[in-house]
């Protein structure tokens, strides 16, 4: 009987919710578009899903209106001309800017374009309280406010046009995902998705190769194709500007398709033989890799070859934004052949840009052409110039430079540029060198430009705290619009959160800002990701960053070094001082601050893993170092499911391998 009555109540209760709605009783939360457009219906349902987490109310509802009107209340995401905003800005597609005007649940969010307004969708519940610390749900903090309280207001730009990630690494499609759905969200508006079709960075995941204890998975050029069109598709639907390709032209130009540094074998076709480069009287695939092999750029054939390959994929790929033209990823193998030789590499690399531009420019296209300044093309060209250089963006590529010493450290520190002698080029390594490449450059090209950096593409290992890294990364951002740089695509692991994702949010944040101190965004990051312990291991990474030395695992890789070998041993007290904070955090209620936890706990081990190989190793001690080294693979890659969001197993052991020279015996 008692079961019977609750029935009869609940369904009263819900008749009588219904009533009052169709009386009007209900007050429902408005939030208003006037565009079915996808970017601006997805930052309407975006917004609508946190504010009902945040008022703890889901009587949210998204109204579609011909125009706006201040008249109806709500939360309006729309056109800037719609309200009569004004932004200053140069160019509304590139650019970022947004106003938000919102008292008590009613206002308006707009933006410079569409972009712009999903990224003050988060700018708004930033401003609440929300945080968005790495991706992932169990990245965010949400803050909770009734209805009344949801009031912001402020108007910005962002301080650099160019703010992106470039693909790297080893990664599944839901990792590539997760962090385009968090880009926005942190101000970021730009992914470059490297090869064509990325095959390579998703393959050296499921091939696992690094990893003993993980079985193979199937994966093909098909997949790649896939997973590269529907991630092109999520971007889009965030209007971020898409950068693509780079890599692999030299390659498919000759009728071999890029997708990655792999050794091929396969017999040219004849009438392609000749466009290879001449190095030392034979033209062949250079170290046998056709990624890394250049052509006979002074050759007419090449270079309308060459532009044609480039412009039929524009006319089949109607997503990228920005195309990059890159040459071989190789240095000192360029050809030798006597009309080459006439000039320097830049000079038939600009010649072979302004044939593409002319080809673009007749049949209508404006996407922008990115070229870099990377090996042999930090040195400009002599006699050639781009005829139009607003199709070009400069892209600055400083592989080979320090990571101990930031730009705002160097910038005024004379630097020297090397004479160029054809294939016996010397990289530098000093910023302040690599500096001075750029301002030559610079004086021939007065266009738009960006940093293409690698802070998280291998150096942030050697910095095992993520600490020293990441203040490096905050300077040199603050110091980009000096050096004539108009912003960053970081080219870096997309899996760089462990033992913290600091990096990634201090670049994104001070990329958007770069007022931001960094001392006030690592504070921010840790209270949130942390909670109540968060100065203890703030602290403790510090610590840890403070005695490893970046540069011997990236420049001075395996050389003897006894301040390192001396500083490391160090490492073991840090930890151990460290780790009954550690126990004492673990199961919190709060998913963010549990999942920040579990990788501290789980870094413990790892730096002290890692530590004592690179000790061992710097001591000069190789037979004791590779055992140190075996047990550090044996425990990352144990744990890599655990690990797998946070930390690139597959990328850290091969830069161990590759550059430190440490040995596995299997």
């Amino acid at each position: 009987m008692k079961n019977f009555i609750d029935i009869i109540l609940k369904f009263g209760k819900i008749l009588l919710e219904y009533n009052k709605f169709k009386i009007g009783e209900i007050k429902m939360y408005n939030i208003f578009i006037t565009t079915e457009e996808d970017t601006i219906k997805y930052a309407s349902r975006e917004i609508a899903k946190y504010l009902t987490l945040v008022t703890k109310d889901d009587r949210w509802q998204i109204i579609k209106k011909k125009k706006y009107s201040k008249d109806l209340q709500g939360i309006w995401l729309c056109n800037y001309k719609e309200v009569g905003v004004k932004f200053d800005v140069l160019d509304f597609k590139q650019d970022d800017a947004i106003e938000i005007n919102i008292e008590k649940g009613n206002g308006y969010i707009t933006g410079s374009n569409n972009r712009s307004i999903l990224i003050g969708v988060y700018k708004f519940l930033e401003k609440l309280g929300c945080k968005f610390l790495r991706p992932g749900k169990d990245g965010e903090k949400i803050i909770h406010k009734s209805f009344e309280e949801l009031s912001v207001f402020t108007k910005e730009k962002a301080s650099l046009r160019h703010r992106g990630v470039v693909i790297e690494g080893a990664n599944t499609y839901e990792n590539v995902l997760d962090l385009i759905n968090w880009f926005p969200k942190v101000g970021y508006n730009s992914y470059f998705m490297q090869f064509k079709y990325g095959y390579t960075f998703f393959k050296q995941w499921y091939a696992h190769i690094n990893n003993p204890y993980k079985d193979k998975e199937f994966f093909d050029n098909e997949m790649a194709i896939e997973f590269t069109e529907n991630l092109a598709k999520e971007i889009k639907k965030r209007d971020l500007l898409y950068h693509v390709v780079g890599h692999g032209w030299t390659c498919e130009t000759v009728g071999i398709v890029g997708k990655g540094w792999d050794s091929e074998t396969s017999d040219l076709k004849e009438d392609k033989k000749d466009f290879l480069a001449l190095i030392n009287g034979e033209r062949k695939f250079f170290g046998d890799v056709p990624l890394n092999t250049n052509l006979c750029n002074s050759y007419k054939d090449v270079q309308q070859a060459f532009a044609n390959t480039i412009v039929e994929y524009i006319k089949e790929n109607k997503y990228g934004d920005v195309i990059h033209i890159w040459l071989a990823d190789a240095f000192n193998n360029h050809c030798e052949c006597e009309k080459c030789k006439e000039l320097t590499p830049s000079d038939w690399y600009v010649e072979c840009l302004n044939v593409i531009d002319e080809k673009l420019t007749e049949m209508g296209f404006t996407n922008k052409i990115a070229f870099l300044l990377y090996f042999e093309l930090l040195w400009p060209p002599i006699k050639a110039r781009f005829k139009n250089p607003d199709r070009f963006l400069l892209m600055f590529a400083p592989i080979t430079r320090t990571f101990t010493k930031a730009y705002d450290e160097c910038k005024k520190i004379k630097g020297s540029v090397n004479e160029f002698k054809l294939n016996k080029i010397k990289l530098p390594t000093k910023v302040e060198d690599y500096i001075e490449y750029l301002k030559e450059w610079q004086k021939i090209f007065k266009g738009d430009s960006f940093d293409f950096d690698y802070h998280l593409g291998k150096a942030h290992y050697g910095d095992a705290g993520y600490y020293e890294i990441s203040e490096i990364i905050s300077k040199d951002i603050k110091n980009l619009k000096d050096l004539g740089l108009n912003g960053l695509l970081s080219c870096q692991e997309q899996r760089a959160f462990f033992p913290t994702a600091l990096p990634n949010y201090v670049m994104a944040k001070t990329l958007w800002d770069t007022s931001l101190e960094f001392e006030n965004l690592a504070k921010e990051y840790f209270e949130n990701a942390f909670g109540e312990d968060y100065e203890k291991c703030q602290s403790y990474l510090k610590e840890i960053s403070d005695i490893f030395d970046t540069d011997y695992w990236h420049l001075r890789a395996g050389q003897l070094d006894e301040k390192v070998a001396k500083d490391l041993q160090n490492v073991h007290t840090i930890v151990e001082n460290f780790r009954k904070i550690c126990e004492k955090n673990q199961n919190h209620i709060d998913k963010t601050e549990n999942l920040s936890w579990k990788y501290i706990n789980y870094h413990l081990d790892y730096v002290i893993y890692f530590a004592d190989a690179l000790r061992l190793k710097a001591g000069g001690n190789d037979e004791e170092a590779n055992k140190h080294w075996e047990k550090f693979r044996d425990f990352i890659c144990k744990n890599e499911d655990d690990l797998q969001r946070a930390l690139d197993v597959f990328r850290v052991l091969m830069i161990g391998k590759n550059n430190m020279g440490f040995k596995l015996n299997n």
